[in-house]
């Protein structure tokens, strides 16, 4: 038994026509519901949260910054696009996208997820799944305005004082922030991997920085002093990830 569709959406003369079809292909010992289930489940695979679970597995399975694409998956793509097929998402959907977390004033979460974007795409054309790239050449958002106003030589004093009063976590945080100019996710979302202890260095992935580019991040011994004192907080598999 087969169900052909509907009427009135399917008209008698279709559903003939439709019938004849499915008879052929019965009498060469194809199962029509099978074939639907395949049909489904080939469907399925192509939709862009099953694409971006298997490009988070099979490209991104190394990177140190897998945890921190996946989130910004998860809170800033997918509820966007999810349950379409990646077929159908244009190099417009793209923009518009991009477009909507610079307008909220995430003027640097819009040029990163521009990267981890063009990367996803980029895989899916190597893996056949697209013909085209919807981001090539697609320029990147304009960076956020520099700031004219900085603290100056006695601010700084008062703000080192004040991380005394602050305590754990933030105020060794910002003390990091003041002795390495590094910028505040760099410090905020760090991870133990990237502190290498050894070397005094703090080593950075293209995802982690504002030009998208591998940043290594030489230590002042104050700096590295600092961080061997921070307790290490064991996440539910017993690894110590987030430094703060």
């Amino acid at each position: 038994r087969a169900t052909l569709g509907r009427y009135p959406d399917l008209t008698l003369h279709e559903a003939r026509i439709k019938a004849g079809a499915t008879a052929d292909a019965m009498r060469a010992g194809v199962d029509p519901a099978t074939a639907k289930r395949e049909a489904k489940k080939e469907q399925r695979k192509d939709l862009v949260e099953a694409v971006a679970a298997e490009w988070l597995k099979r490209d991104q399975d190394k990177n140190r910054s897998k945890g921190e694409v996946a989130r910004v998956l998860n809170r800033d793509i997918l509820p966007k696009w999810q349950g379409r097929r990646i077929q159908t998402i244009t190099r417009r959907d793209v923009i518009e996208l991009i477009d909507g977390i610079a307008d909220r004033g995430a003027k640097i979460m819009a040029r990163n997820i521009h990267v981890h974007l063009h990367r996803f795409f980029r895989w899916c054309v190597g893996r056949g799944i697209l013909a085209v790239n919807p981001m090539a050449d697609l320029p990147k958002p304009a960076p956020a305005p520099k700031r004219e106003r900085a603290l100056t030589d006695e601010e700084l004093r008062d703000v080192w004082h004040a991380t005394d009063k602050i305590g754990w976590p933030f105020g060794p945080a910002m003390r990091l922030l003041i002795l390495t100019g590094a910028r505040r996710e760099e410090i905020g979302a760090l991870r133990w991997a990237e502190y290498d202890e050894a070397r005094g260095v703090i080593q950075l992935e293209g995802l982690r920085t504002k030009n998208a580019k591998p940043h290594l991040l030489p230590l002042p011994a104050t700096a590295k002093a600092i961080l061997d004192a921070l307790p290490k907080m064991v996440n539910d598999e017993g690894r110590a990830e987030f430094v703060f």
